[in-house]
């Protein structure tokens, strides 16, 4: 992370502009977490690519998974809204349940989920998903979202 992060989202906020952030959230400790609610940072989005085991592997970093969600816990302590951050691909698309229930487990009001499909135009076939897991992936997001409306 930039040493002038904070700078730079207070002079944006001075600016007039919506300021959020998406991150590992590794490095945002009580006291960063603290400094960027008072820069005026209205979102914080941290990525979470499954649970601990998937996520560790998919960062190459043991702990990754724990210093992320901590990191979340802590812009959200600061009164700073925060969202999970999932790209679901064909190794963690199983895992989305799970997931999200860490939204519920953890107060976090927002969930954005990214579809890894293509780069460059190239169907990426080792990590996308297939049709069978989106179909599922689909109807597990509908069932969430009804369990949601009637809680």
């Amino acid at each position: 992370m930039r040493g002038d992060t904070v700078e730079l989202c207070t002079y944006a906020v001075s600016k007039g502009l919506r300021v959020g952030l998406s991150t590992n959230g590794t490095l945002i400790t009580r006291d960063y977490a603290q400094r960027i609610a008072e820069a005026g940072v209205s979102y914080v989005g941290v990525s979470i690519d499954g649970l601990e085991a998937t996520h560790d592997k998919f960062r190459n970093e043991r702990g990754a998974f724990r210093r992320g969600l901590e990191g979340l816990k802590n812009a959200r302590d600061a009164g700073i809204k925060t969202g999970i951050r999932f790209t679901v691909n064909r190794h963690n698309v199983s895992e989305l349940p799970a997931v999200t229930d860490l939204l519920v487990r953890y107060q976090i009001p927002a969930f954005c989920c990214i579809i890894s499909c293509t780069q460059g135009g190239r169907v990426l076939r080792w990590t996308s998903p297939t049709k069978c897991e989106l179909r599922w992936w689909t109807t597990s997001f509908d069932e969430l979202n009804a369990c949601r409306r009637r809680n």
